[in-house]
């Protein structure tokens, strides 16, 4: 009976896997090295960046100072705009000042807080 010797049942690099492969040559590498001195590499250099310069501007925008009048249907957006916010305002604040007298009505235990509409008996 013949007894497989870890030499005979190694694979040679060029039948395994990229990745196997690329560890097997570090695996080999470090057991030539085994006991010696550890080498050690120096990092390289940076060079410091330059800092950026000013761009100077084009001179098409200096003769261009001019600026266009909004024109009617803008400025009438705008004011409707303005008295839409004012309108909502107004009525976001009359109903925060009714949900507060509600609120402190009913936080001193009252029972008649709400008026209640009942319909006619008539009808």
């Amino acid at each position: 009976m013949k007894v497989e010797t870890p030499e005979e049942d190694a694979l040679d690099a060029s039948s395994l896997p990229q990745h196997n492969r690329h560890m097997k040559e570090f695996n080999d590498k470090a057991e030539a090295h085994k006991g010696t001195e550890a080498e050690i590499l120096p990092f390289r250099t940076r060079l410091k960046p330059e800092p950026a310069r000013p761009r100077p501007a084009p001179a098409a925008a200096e003769e261009d100072d001019h600026v266009e009048p909004l024109s009617n249907s803008a400025l009438l957006k705008i004011g409707l705009l303005i008295v839409g916010l004012i309108a909502g305002g107004v009525w976001l604040m009359d109903a925060l000042r009714d949900a507060g007298r509600l609120e402190d009505c009913a936080m001193q235990g009252r029972r008649n807080c709400m008026p209640i509409s009942v319909p006619d008996r008539n009808q």
